[in-house]
């Protein structure tokens, strides 16, 4: 992060888990300075993150959410799909020179942003 902060994005192995918890947690966010999560602002913490496939009038987009280490939802926002990235990875963090972050999981992204 440009302030010296650390960022650090895992993949968690959930497939011998229930789908609900698979979808729930498929990384964890571990951050030591405060980031917009899409349009929500995150406290320094550790974070669980999942996300939910909407399906509508046959068009599929995703929301990826952040809960607490307790397991309540902290933060949602909309995924946006990246039909350029190849390849496409299981989790993925890429940084713009503007310190805007993309996390992808799979070819969807949300932006976080240093505060």
């Amino acid at each position: 992060m440009a302030d010296g902060k650390i960022l650090i994005v895992t993949f968690l192995d959930a497939s011998g888990y229930s789908s609900d918890y698979q979808e729930k947690y498929t990384a964890m966010v571990l951050t030591q300075g405060s980031l917009l999560f899409g349009k929500s602002e995150i406290k320094p913490g550790a974070y669980g993150l999942g996300k939910k496939k909407i399906t509508t009038s046959g068009m599929e987009s995703q929301t990826f959410h952040l809960y607490d280490l307790g397991g309540n939802a902290v933060a949602a926002a909309p995924a946006v799909k990246d039909e350029k990235l190849r390849p496409v990875r299981t989790i993925h963090l890429s940084v713009d020179p503007g310190q805007q972050f993309r996390l992808y999981l799979g070819p969807y992204f949300v932006t976080l942003t240093s505060r």
